[in-house]
């Protein structure tokens, strides 16, 4: 059972579908939604009064430095009919999966539940309530085929292993209070502040692994790993393994419903307009943190542990609860965008993102032929490829809808779409 839950982690954490907003959708002429990727964008509509419940916006994205593997639907009941069809799975998996040296992956989904605001002349605010989740995972390119999808290991020749591996999961729903405000004429600021509640958190960080034949014929293994899950929907007890004591998931239980961590985050933006023309924008996205508890801790240091399976190289030790505050994946962006004096209806921007394992440059064009219509188109390069998007907005009466695809490839490298729905009502005074 050990070995069956660390290979579930581990696989859940290559096909985890983490929260990219999206950029394609920024370049649009409309205001409902390019405060998502800079609370303080300007001020181009009348007054109004927006609202969604559960449709306002939803955005899922995979990016990978590697080829994702395929598996086919039929071969998925074979992962959970015992354990020898799984490793048979996994192996098959990991054959379709190329790796290659320092691989990351990034996946997020983004879902809104409730978000209520109000614009006037000079303010904005707005109230949001979303879930999201976030993953990330870097691995060496032998890590899945050589060590942990070997059935047998002893025929391994060698040692072999990985260092700098790991993954993390969290997930969690996001309670944002807005303001935007203008200064002026030529500025415009805006803040946000969030209320982050963990329904989920996990992460698991290998700084060496080694496993092989030793000189003297017995396999061995070291380890110097660690790993936190943290859920309050998981009880679990402990057992004695060769004189230690360790998690024994075979006693594994529901827990209770609740909230396993809470944090708080911190959005920033400003936009510049020189020119009434040109709008350049800065912002800060999701500068924050969750503490993590419930659920369990370990670490495992060992060196040189004489193994004859996968549980004698993954039997979690029973360890005390450490502080488990963890920073949330944050966002930079640099935007500027010309409308072009001689047609109102075109536009041409640069928007800039950095991330941890992210940076990308995004060259975008918007065309609104009519006020009811704006279509944008995109092009950009990022350290996972290059790609080209594409957006709509539709404005009916009372109604702002979009879709937008940050990239056409929908290959294995880079996967992202979003789509929004709003009621608007103008407030402007007669």
């Amino acid at each position: 059972m050990k070995r069956i839950f660390v290979c579930l982690l581990l696989l859940c954490a290559v096909r985890a579908v983490f929260a990219q907003e999206s950029k394609t959708s920024y370049f649009l002429d409309h205001d409902l939604y390019s405060w998502k990727l800079n609370p303080g964008s300007r001020f181009d509509e009348n007054p109004h009064t927006f609202f969604s419940v559960g449709t306002g916006e939803a955005s899922a994205s995979f990016l990978a430095s590697f080829n994702s593997p395929r598996l086919k639907l039929k071969a998925i009941p074979l992962l959970f009919s015992g354990w020898d069809d799984m490793i048979a799975g996994l192996e098959a998996l990991g054959s379709n999966t190329k790796f290659d040296f320092r691989n990351y992956m990034l996946a997020s989904a983004s879902y809104n539940l409730l978000t209520f605001g109000r614009q006037w002349e000079s303010t904005r605010y707005n109230v949001s309530v979303n879930m999201r989740t976030e993953n990330s995972m870097r691995a060496d390119f032998d890590f899945l085929t050589d060590v942990l999808l070997s059935p047998d290991l002893k025929r391994i020749s060698g040692m072999v292993g990985v260092s700098n591996t790991g993954f993390r999961s969290f997930n969690y729903m996001e309670v944002a209070l807005g303001l935007g405000q203008k200064l002026g004429d030529k500025l415009t600021m805006g803040v946000a502040m969030k209320l982050l509640l963990g329904t989920f958190g996990t992460g698991v960080d290998i700084n060496d692994l080694r496993i092989g034949v030793q000189p003297d014929g017995n396999l061995a293994a070291s380890m110097d790993a660690e790993m936190y899950f943290a859920t309050t929907l998981l009880d679990l007890g402990t057992s004695n393994w060769n004189g230690r004591e360790v998690y024994d998931f075979s006693t594994a239980s529901f827990g209770k419903v609740g909230f396993s961590g809470i944090g708080a985050a911190v959005d920033l933006g400003i936009t510049y307009c020189p020119l009434d023309e040109l709008a350049l924008g800065v912002s800060v996205l999701d500068l924050g943190f969750i503490n993590w508890k419930d659920g369990f801790d370990t670490y495992l240091a060992y060196n040189g542990r004489m193994v004859e399976s996968l549980d004698d190289i993954f039997a979690l030790e029973m360890q005390p609860k450490n502080a488990r505050s963890k920073m949330i994946n944050y966002n930079i962006h640099a935007s500027a965008q010309y409308r072009m004096p001689f047609y109102d209806g075109l536009s041409l921007g640069l928007l800039g993102t950095f991330q941890q394992y992210f940076r990308e440059g995004r060259f975008g064009v918007t065309f609104t032929p009519w006020k009811w219509l704006s279509l944008a188109a995109s092009a950009a390069w990022n350290n996972y490829g290059g790609n080209l998007g594409a957006a709509i907005n539709i404005r009916f009466p009372g109604v702002y809808m979009f879709v937008a695809a940050d990239s056409f490839n929908f290959g294995p490298r880079m996967t992202s779409i979003a789509s929004g729905l709003s009621i608007a009502f103008n407030n402007r005074r007669k």
